[in-house]
């Protein structure tokens, strides 16, 4: 794992956002569990082995472990984590991956699985050197726009390497032909060079636990503006409930090189297991 020193600013945000969700899930004015005791159980310390999305433990640990495997491959050495090579960031979003979770499952409209979802996004990234997350944006208030109370958006950003700013453009514009974003007028597939001094801020954001909400505005135009606002508490309980029982290994894409990655950072899971490792 990379150094409590270098990845302090990011690992306070996780313990943060931990502990916001399990305030919410103390009060009273959340529905979505019935035994939040229970819940608080699954987020505990003593539960971080298990490797739940929402585990703020078990998120700190994968960020700190992932990211320095990935900065091993990118030749990117303490302190300052400058790779050797181009980085980008890629982020896809496929209006097809909106899950709905208030669903009447007896209805006509069916949900995509989470395993639809995450085969989706993967045949996107065949043939690249990645490695990245499955995220989960959930937006509230959508009875004008979409006749429904809240969607649960699911996206993903990788980092890409060994490819050429041309070619990745190339494969984003391919991209957009075979999927649209939710977002009338946004980009399906999008991509950023890193900054060589930004590789650890954009590792912890590919890998962070959602910590944002979205609402639309239908201006006079009908065209439609996105907000975003830090996650209320109830709101927090909500995506829990809908994604607390994935583990960050489901959550995690990697493809070429970013197969190297992921099982370099599963194999330091299992020693962190089996050793009852103290520190998150």
């Amino acid at each position: 794992m990379l150094k409590i020193i270098h990845t302090k600013l990011w690992l306070e945000r996780e313990r943060l956002i931990g502990l916001h969700l399990k305030k919410a899930l103390e009060q009273r004015y959340q529905r979505s569990f019935r035994k939040p005791r229970l819940e608080l159980k699954r987020l505990s310390r003593q539960a971080r082995f298990q490797l739940t999305s929402h585990n703020s433990f078990a998120r700190r640990f994968w960020f700190r472990t992932l990211a320095e495997h990935a900065c091993a491959r990118l030749g990117a050495e303490p302190p300052r984590f400058i790779p050797n090579q181009p980085v980008f960031m890629l982020t896809l979003i496929d209006r097809k991956q909106m899950v709905d979770p208030d669903l009447d499952h007896n209805g006509k409209r069916v949900n995509p699985t989470f395993e639809q979802i995450r085969s989706a996004y993967s045949r996107h990234l065949v043939g690249l050197d990645c490695i990245g997350m499955i995220d989960a944006a959930l937006f509230v208030s959508l009875q004008r726009t979409h006749h429904v109370e809240r969607l649960i958006g699911y996206h993903c950003h990788v980092l890409v390497w060994n490819i050429d700013e041309e070619k990745l453009d190339q494969r984003c514009r391919q991209i957009r032909m075979r999927i649209k974003a939710f977002v009338p007028h946004a980009t399906s597939a999008d991509f950023k060079r890193v900054r060589p001094t930004d590789l650890l801020q954009v590792l912890w954001y590919s890998t962070k636990t959602p910590r944002s909400q979205y609402q639309l505005h239908q201006r006079e135009t009908r065209r439609l503006k996105q907000y975003k606002r830090g996650i209320n508490g109830v709101n927090s309980v909500r995506l829990y409930a809908e994604l607390g029982r994935r583990t960050l290994t489901e959550l995690t894409l990697a493809h070429g090189q970013g197969h190297r990655v992921l099982s370099s950072t599963l194999r330091d899971a299992r020693r962190w297991r089996l050793r009852g490792q103290p520190r998150a």
